[in-house]
């Protein structure tokens, strides 16, 4: 198959790219911008930089492409508080860029990477796909929405296949969320663990492997229009049980602190992944066990 993958230079993009390149009869072009994920090239992966914003890039390397694995985007939810019309820029229109590069060379099939962000904080957990209504409580899952919306309208309107995916958080080795962070802290030589929010936030960790997996499984039992999946590791952590964790895989008797409120205390994302477990996939790791594993491949263990 023909592949293109946008963020293919990041953490879910290289070991996408890993895997994909193990069948030699896919030709595989990453479309993103630097190196942060050092994913493979040669043979049969070629890496162009792009960015996702510009649409004239997109469309320049959408052509003679089966399907679209789009992953490019802004990964950072926080960063959208300080510059309200990022994910809007880079979420939103990058997606767009990508739908309509997809319409006018005539390519049918895109997988899309949103999040559990677009539920917010809602009491119904684990939440299931067909929740409603939507309230996100911050950019960046107000722009996962907006993209779901655009993806489904394109597929509905120009006979395309989609299939959605909303992940909790991702994590292993090249990860960029709060296992890395405290996994850095603790091999800089420190021995405080500093939190972001007052420790309270939930979610549920998935490793990359498990995440992958669930992906592949997903796309082969998708329907020929649009489906979206839940894909987490069936249950959820505090932050504050993620930071002992860490601690304790490192051997470090570290304190942990918490800081104020930051919009987040609440938030617990945990998607509901029957439907896709209905497929046959299953992840292999429960959140803790993600978290552990994570912990080992980033600090350089096995």
């Amino acid at each position: 198959m023909r592949i293109l993958v946008t963020g293919g230079t990041g953490f879910i993009g290289s070991h996408l790219a890993q895997r994909l390149s193990a069948d030699k009869n896919n030709e595989i072009t990453l479309l993103g911008l630097g190196n942060a994920g050092k994913p493979p090239a040669g043979g049969n992966v070629r890496r162009v930089n792009a960015d996702i914003t510009d649409a004239e890039a997109v469309s320049r390397h959408v052509g003679n492409t089966d399907i679209i694995y789009h992953l490019a985007g802004n990964s950072r939810p926080e960063k959208g508080l300080d510059d309200t019309g990022l994910d809007m820029r880079v979420n939103f229109l990058g997606t767009y860029n990508v739908l309509e590069a997809m319409r006018k060379k005539d390519v049918k099939e895109i997988v899309f990477f949103s999040s559990v962000h677009v539920y917010g904080n809602t009491d119904a957990l684990p939440t299931p796909e067909s929740h409603a209504p939507l309230k996100p409580v911050n950019m960046y899952g107000a722009s996962k929405i907006a993209a779901e919306g655009y993806v489904s309208a394109f597929a509905s309107s120009f006979g395309m296949r989609a299939v959605i995916f909303r992940p909790g958080a991702i994590t292993g080795k090249g990860g960029e969320g709060a296992v890395s962070a405290f996994v850095s802290q603790l091999i800089k030589g420190g021995k405080r663990l500093e939190v972001r929010g007052n420790c309270r936030q939930c979610r549920s960790y998935i490793h990359i492997d498990d995440l992958l997996d669930g992906v592949e499984q997903g796309i082969r039992r998708a329907g020929n229009s649009l489906e979206i999946y839940n894909i987490g590791s069936g249950d959820m952590l505090e932050v504050r049980r993620v930071a002992e964790i860490v601690a304790d895989e490192m051997g470090v008797n570290a304190e942990i602190a918490c800081a104020e409120d930051n919009g987040e205390t609440a938030l617990r994302l945990w998607g509901d992944i029957g439907r896709l477990k209905e497929t046959g996939w299953k992840p292999k790791c429960n959140s803790e066990r993600a978290v552990r594993k994570a912990v080992r491949e980033i600090a350089g263990g096995k």
